[in-house]
């Protein structure tokens, strides 16, 4: 066997390691990830996981600890997410910025990239933004949706302050899930909390202070029950939909090549029923290929991971 070639980005993946700097060696090694979620022909790429992993970690302040939910990209296994068109043009979208956030700021340009996402529960939200983290080679901060609604009702602006204090100060993908439950719209005398008005209140103010190059990524299933004031504060507005047919049937193959059982092509008909408007749920499509594979496969050994891999998004 020849020698493993080195290539441009294993000099600056080693030479960040050396110095510490684990941000660069993060981004270095990431991009390296194929679409697929595979890593690119670069036979050091292991290696520089498992380097990094040693030292990747992000400790939440013990007030936020309940609050807050930390993924490290090495544990987003996005060979299993699937990506439209659009979606793709915005992940990478996102990545350019990020990429020139520092010209911007050398020109007083501040910029911070947040996206709202809307659409129906089961379309893919949560799993966009576990991609863009894993794109990234960031961690992804979500919002403990159970536990910090019951805790703003009395504390409110401390605790959002103190959670986008975290935010500041940590290079990650924070994601708001269920936006509409925490920042509704204000002023409605019939159902209208006051409490809760404030915490509408809060986190307008905290997004217009985040410093320059914050990733913030909300989603929501009822955009109409989002404070109007709120959503402005976002750069921009996605709507994630079901799928077509289509890309209904692209997403089972994806899925398929991704667990090894790309011979089960013709899964892609049997698993795509007629519906009323042509519209297709992802976590829908993951129950009826969970029955064909415990179907086909009931004894096999990876199956059991292959089915929790899957299972993974059915809440997304």
């Amino acid at each position: 066997m020849g020698k493993a070639r080195i290539t441009n980005d294993d000099y600056y993946i080693y030479n960040a390691l050396a110095t510490g700097d684990l941000k660069l060696a993060q981004r270095r090694l990431y991009s390296q990830v194929t679409e697929g979620g595979r890593y690119s022909d670069n036979p050091q790429a292991e290696y520089f996981r498992n380097e990094l992993r040693k030292f990747m970690s992000i400790e939440v302040p013990p007030n936020l600890s309940g609050h807050l939910k930390v993924t490290m990209p090495d544990n987003i296994d996005d060979r299993l997410y699937y990506l439209r068109e659009s979606e793709k043009k915005l992940v990478e979208d996102i990545l350019r910025i990020k990429d020139n956030v520092d010209a911007m700021k050398a020109t007083g340009i501040r910029y911070v990239n947040s996206c709202l996402l809307y659409g129906p529960p089961g379309t893919g939200k949560t799993i966009f933004a576990g991609i863009l983290a894993k794109r990234l080679g960031l961690p992804l901060v979500s919002i403990n949706i159970s536990t910090i609604i019951s805790s703003l009702l009395g504390e409110t602006s401390k605790r959002i302050a103190d959670i986008f204090r975290f935010v500041n100060s940590t290079d990650c993908v924070f994601f708001m899930d269920e936006l509409d439950t925490y920042g509704g719209p204000r002023g409605n005398t019939k159902n209208d909390v006051k409490e809760m008005a404030r915490v509408t209140v809060a986190i307008m103010s905290e997004l217009d202070n985040l410093a320059t190059g914050s990733i913030v990524i909300a989603a929501t299933n009822r955009p109409d029950a989002v404070d109007n004031a709120l959503r402005r504060r976002f750069e921009r507005s996605e709507e994630i939909p079901p799928l077509a047919k289509d890309d209904a049937a692209a997403f089972i193959g994806h899925y398929l090549r991704a667990l090894d059982l790309a011979d089960k092509a013709g899964w892609r008909e049997t698993m795509l029923p007629e519906t009323e408007d042509g519209s297709y749920f992802q976590f829908e499509i993951v129950s009826c290929l969970n029955h064909e594979i415990i179907s086909a496969y009931p004894e096999a050994p990876d199956i059991p991971k292959a089915l929790s891999r899957m299972s993974g998004i059915k809440n997304a």
